[in-house]
């Protein structure tokens, strides 16, 4: 899509080594309703290419570049100004499922500073991880890059990023067949808690709730992860029920405060 070819010219950008010191967005919102270059439509909306760059320019963020023949660079970046500690975790999946490698490590950056590593350094051994030597078939089809942090619950996501060697997923396939699930539950302050979990991957989830705006959208979903997102009421009266959807699924997955539907 347009935001992620967005995204990934201002991560480009935003390394470490670019020569680059910036760039624009040419156009933040629609003038009149219709298709238009703005990251927001005429209502102010946020569009689909909003949130990839509100990833990619995030004060704490990871993403990565492919370097061709050199494979994959994982970058992060503090833009904050305190101290950031956290874990720097990399998963490589094959048939978009099978997870094929994992490695972590410890990440700690000081204010407005970041890093960068190569993904076949982080495993310890050359993997051909983007597929560009073409010794024989793939041995993974999906690059899960993630930034997370110990919180009261577990690992809590900072920020996280995809890269598939091979191309996007083609087609679309059952929710049962993903193993998509997704519950919602509210809160005290008129907000709402998302939460969508796969056993495959799920390649550019929308959320569709009447009266609620989601803080994050057209998101990804690691196979045998879950993804939580926070939905903040926008109409008085809303109840927090509608669906999600995805570019690899196949119709829509549907939801209220008392069902979770796989």
């Amino acid at each position: 899509t347009s935001g992620e070819v967005m995204a990934e010219v201002f991560g480009e950008w935003r390394r470490a080594a670019s020569p680059c010191r910036g760039g624009l967005v040419l156009w933040l919102t629609d003038v009149q309703p219709g298709a238009g270059w703005g990251v927001l439509d005429h209502r102010g909306e946020p569009k689909v290419a909003y949130h990839h760059l509100r990833r990619a320019l995030a004060p704490v963020a990871v993403w990565s570049t492919d370097e061709g023949l050199g494979g994959v660079v994982a970058h992060v970046a503090n833009d904050r100004p305190e101290r950031l500690e956290g874990s720097l975790r990399v998963a490589l999946y094959r048939d978009f499922e099978l997870r094929v490698e994992e490695t972590e490590r410890a990440v700690k950056l000081g204010p407005h500073s970041g890093c960068e590593h190569n993904v076949e350094e982080l495993l310890g051994r050359f993997v051909d991880v983007m597929w560009s030597y073409r010794f024989g078939p793939p041995a993974q089809d999906l690059i899960v890059v993630s930034l997370e942090r110990n919180g009261e619950q577990g690992k809590q996501l900072l920020s996280q990023s995809f890269r598939l060697p091979v191309g996007r997923p083609v087609g679309g396939e059952p929710a049962a067949r993903l193993g998509l699930s997704a519950s919602i539950q509210t809160v005290d302050d008129g907000a709402a808690w998302l939460a969508v979990s796969a056993r495959r991957f799920v390649y550019g989830c929308r959320v569709h709730v009447p009266g609620f705006v989601p803080e994050d959208d057209a998101f990804s979903v690691e196979p045998g992860h879950e993804r939580r997102v926070r939905l903040k009421r926008s109409a008085p009266d809303a109840q927090p029920a509608g669906s999600v959807t995805a570019l690899n699924l196949l119709g829509r997955v549907s939801f209220d405060p008392g069902t979770a539907v796989a």
